[in-house]
């Protein structure tokens, strides 16, 4: 949990710092907070730097006897990822699903002002 706490806070508060000065300002304050409030043995478990991620879970296996209008759903579960080794082939498709995404974003935004510019 405090991973998740310290990764949370350092991707909306120093990521927006643009020197290593204020990073490890900000990387030290972390630090001091977390030995006040839970105590050194616990910090030194916390790992320097933890990613999470909500792409690691597989989609759940087809039965066959899902209607001709089932939508897979894959899971999307936040959590740290282990070792900092992600899967190239899921981080891929994660990537280029949320790039489909987009493009259709964008066809549909393109047909609605085509539609409205006609009207």
């Amino acid at each position: 949990m405090l991973s998740l706490w310290k990764h949370e806070c350092t991707r909306v508060i120093a990521d927006r710092f643009i020197n290593q000065t204020d990073k490890g300002w900000f990387e030290d304050c972390m630090t001091k907070v977390l030995r006040e409030e839970v105590g050194d043995e616990l910090v030194d478990e916390v790992p320097e730097e933890a990613y999470f991620v909500d792409f690691l879970r597989d989609p759940p296996e087809l039965t066959g006897d899902e209607p001709d209008d089932f939508v897979i759903v894959v899971p999307k579960v936040y959590e740290m990822v282990s070792d900092s080794i992600i899967d190239v082939t899921r981080l891929t498709l994660s990537q280029l699903s949320f790039l489909d995404r987009c493009v259709r974003c964008h066809f549909q935004l393109v047909e609605c002002v085509i539609i409205n510019i006609a009207e």
